[in-house]
């Protein structure tokens, strides 16, 4: 079996494990012809596309003399040849609910998949 057979193996397998889906979005800016605003406008960029999201939670830094704080740390799994760049919003689906987030870390690109890591969007009342 060669590198590329291997290779296109082991990423038929990863994405096997993707049960999650998201949309990710990006803005861009558009000027307003008659105003000469300048708004952002956000346009999707891939929508119901396969992903895993990944949870990993540890102790925070800080001591405390109330109870000890957990941190949590989110990734998302999605094929790698999808670019999602700095800013992009990423809407993650599972078990038919939706959270939002955003990228916050550099993206790690490897032949059978991309890692990126992500911070919770707040929601504002």
């Amino acid at each position: 079996m060669g590198t590329e057979s291997m290779t296109n193996a082991a990423r038929r397998a990863m994405e096997q494990m993707y049960i999650d889906t998201c949309t990710i979005s990006e803005s861009t800016k558009s000027v307003d012809k008659t105003t000469h605003v300048t708004r952002l406008a956000w346009h999707v960029l891939a929508e119901d596309e396969p992903c895993r999201i990944s949870f990993l939670s540890f102790p925070s830094n800080g001591k405390t003399d109330s109870a000890d704080t957990m941190t949590q740390a989110v990734k998302v799994f999605l094929r790698p040849d999808i670019v999602v760049h700095p800013g992009c919003r990423i809407a993650v689906t599972r078990n038919g609910q939706i959270v939002n987030y955003r990228r916050s870390g550099p993206v790690a690109i490897y032949p059978t998949h991309q890692e990126i890591e992500l911070v919770r969007e707040e929601e504002h009342p």
